[in-house]
């Protein structure tokens, strides 16, 4: 039988969700998922929240029709997002200058975010030299620079040299960061550092995306981890940040994304509404509206969002209880390692910096699916693996 796709050539899976394939068909009782970023329980399962539970039983009794939605999403749950981001105290909500759209899911809105600069701005972007995989083909079309990030030698946050490479950048250039728990690294910028960049910023006119995929685990609070945010709306900076609902509300299959720009006249709403309304039907028509209702009851409704930050808050006590018992356990167990590299980190990864034969050694011989570089997940550990995992890095690392 003859086929037009003869030709048609074979494109290797994503990496990491490769791993957790593998992860899944293992059949070994010791196996250890610490690939995706998706928080689980002591018990190992994958966490659901309960605050995500109890909306999506309030929104079935509610019976509510299934119209379609309009282009940029769910007018409710942009607000919701908006009030979630920027209190109405904050220079940009207080004279309009804020355009939120609702997106199918973190990834659709950094797609958007690309197409945006593909078609309006500079077609370059500055991103940390270690970087999540997915960003090559999100911004396809795209240049990709690699500033500075991760001093290797010393295992720490190179501050100094990527503020050397900032103030080599063109004016008008686009950087792209993530807001909080870095992926990789877990090394996160502090808030004296992101004033630093800021001022920097706004004195070479530096455009800025926030990629925010992990709120509320990085210092323990959503608005914690939105300081660069803040920082820069009152500073007067143009930017744009890229939402995932899916570690925020555990709703990973159903995550829903926004993304919000934030300019400096608000003349020009209009118009990026406008090109958004476009973008969006090209792209993919129209978001979903069931998991955005799902999502806005939480943040709206009193009872719900209580619960929800109380979620989140055990999540992040967990990681940080987590990382201390690994830490406490290589101690322990004489593991030669850098501790000082370890306790710098926070969020819902652990950055071990591992070689390639490593992690082979890891996941071929122990069974501990891990993603390049050795970043774990640390809700993945708890009291009935921890040994099984210690030992399995002894043998690696001593």
């Amino acid at each position: 039988m003859k086929t037009r796709f003869n030709n048609l050539p074979e494109i290797k899976p994503d990496p990491l969700f490769e791993t957790f394939r593998k992860f899944k068909e293992e059949k070994n009782p010791n196996k250890i998922d610490l690939s995706l970023g998706m928080i689980q329980d002591e018990s190992g399962n994958k966490l659901v929240f309960e605050c995500l539970k109890k909306s999506e039983k309030l929104l079935q009794k509610k019976e509510m029709n299934k119209e379609y939605p309009f282009i940029l999403g769910s007018s409710d749950f942009c607000e919701a997002i908006k009030n979630l981001f920027f209190d109405k105290e904050n220079i940009a909500y207080k004279e309009d200058r804020i355009l939120v759209s609702q997106q199918i899911t973190g990834g659709g809105s950094l797609r958007m975010a690309s197409e945006i600069i593909k078609r309006i701005l500079i077609k370059r972007i500055h991103t940390s030299e270690l970087f999540f995989d997915p960003y090559i083909a999100l911004f396809e079309g795209v240049e990709i620079c690699y500033h500075p990030y991760y001093n290797e030698e010393k295992k720490e946050l190179d501050f100094e040299n990527m503020l050397s490479y900032f103030e080599k950048l063109e004016e008008k250039s686009i950087v792209l960061f993530q807001l909080s728990s870095h992926n990789p690294t877990a090394l996160d910028i502090s808030n004296s550092q992101w004033d630093t960049i800021c001022e920097l910023f706004t004195k070479r006119k530096i455009f800025t995306i926030f990629d925010s995929a992990y709120l509320g685990y990085g210092t323990g609070s959503f608005e914690g981890d939105i300081y660069p945010i803040k920082k820069f709306s009152e500073n007067y900076l143009e930017f744009i940040v890229c939402y995932s609902s899916a570690k925020n509300f555990t709703n990973y299959s159903d995550d829903i994304g926004g993304i919000m720009f934030v300019v400096n006249k608000k003349e020009l709403i209009p118009k990026l509404k406008s090109n958004l309304i476009t973008l969006a039907r090209s792209l993919f028509s129209f978001p979903s509206l069931y998991g955005s209702r799902i999502i806005t009851q939480i943040i709206d409704d009193k009872d719900l969002n209580k619960l929800w930050l109380e979620e989140q808050r055990k999540v992040y006590e967990r990681i940080v209880s987590n990382r201390k018992m690994i830490i406490e356990a290589m101690k322990e167990n004489n593991i030669n390692f850098n501790y000082e590299f370890l306790e710098r980190q926070r969020g819902i990864y652990m950055f071990l910096d591992l070689n390639k034969d490593q992690i082979n050694f890891l996941v071929n011989e122990f069974f501990i699916f891990l993603s390049k570089r050795g970043r774990i997940n640390l809700t993945g550990i708890n009291k009935n693996n921890l040994d099984y995992l210690i030992s399995s890095l002894k043998k690696i690392l001593n």
